[in-house]
């Protein structure tokens, strides 16, 4: 009985975790755990805005964000569930540039600089364990 009982404790818990996450959103990036390596992933290039959705986050993951045209944009993020455990990079370029800390000094939304064609940002996963962290991303595109 304590079993069952333990068993939909953990279930209720993580029910409201489980229903925000929209499985079958284009435009959502997302994962579950990464271990000790980076792991890639990419974004929908029709997707002006989204989230990435990160379970168990360990290690670091690098979202490519990739231009339908060759017109310059940056990407936005602002925190959804405690995306402020996360360190966020910019590395379009190939070198990494330290991002601003969500959460930090009034930072609401951090953006990267803008790039033409591609956008690539590594997220650092915390050294602690938590069972999430997810962040909303937006697409901004530079008048020409």
């Amino acid at each position: 009985m304590r079993h069952i009982l333990y068993c939909m404790v953990i279930v209720v818990s993580v029910w409201p975790v489980l229903t925000a996450v929209r499985f079958d959103d284009p435009c959502e990036v997302f994962t579950v755990g990464v271990q000790n390596e980076t792991t890639d992933l990419f974004a929908n290039r029709s997707c002006g805005n989204g989230s990435v959705y990160w379970a168990y986050p360990r290690g670091s993951i690098r979202v490519h964000f990739i231009s339908m045209d060759s017109e310059i944009f940056s990407i936005c993020f602002s925190d959804w569930l405690i995306g402020s455990v996360l360190t966020f990079f910019d590395a379009s370029t190939g070198k990494e540039h330290n991002m601003p800390h969500l959460g930090e000094k009034g930072h609401s939304e951090i953006c990267t600089m803008p790039h033409q064609k591609e956008v690539v940002v590594r997220l650092q996963a915390p050294e602690t364990l938590v069972y999430v962290a997810a962040v909303l991303y937006q697409t901004k595109r530079e008048c020409s």
